[in-house]
């Protein structure tokens, strides 16, 4: 295989191909939630499923961006990774914010 294929990407270029797309889903120019409240993935417009739960989504997402298969390219799977990674961050925020009133919850968010 050639050297410069996609599939040979380092760790740290798929850093960079990720820090595009989780700048675009956190400013909301990328959407996640649909107009009905329902969740998509933004990167697979034409595939069959459309609507996800959050936790089917980040699912979805994680395995993407972690395939190691060679019909995913370099940059599919870097955007997935910043789905992945925006949809923790979400989740961290919205705990977070649920919490903010019971101290003892907070202690959880935080680890301790």
């Amino acid at each position: 295989m050639d050297s410069n294929s996609e599939s040979d990407i380092t760790d740290s270029e798929i850093d960079e191909y990720k820090e595009k797309p989780y700048s675009l889903l956190k400013d909301g120019i990328l959407k996640v939630k649909r107009s009905d409240g329902s969740l998509k993935c933004p990167f697979c417009p034409g595939k069959k499923k459309q609507v996800y739960e959050r936790k089917d989504l980040l699912q979805h997402a994680q395995g993407i961006g972690s395939s190691s298969s060679y019909k995913r390219t370099a940059k599919a799977k870097a955007k997935h990774l910043a789905l992945a990674a925006y949809l923790q961050q979400e989740q961290q925020v919205r705990r977070s914010s649920r919490c903010r009133s019971d101290g003892e919850c907070r202690k959880l968010v935080r680890g301790g």
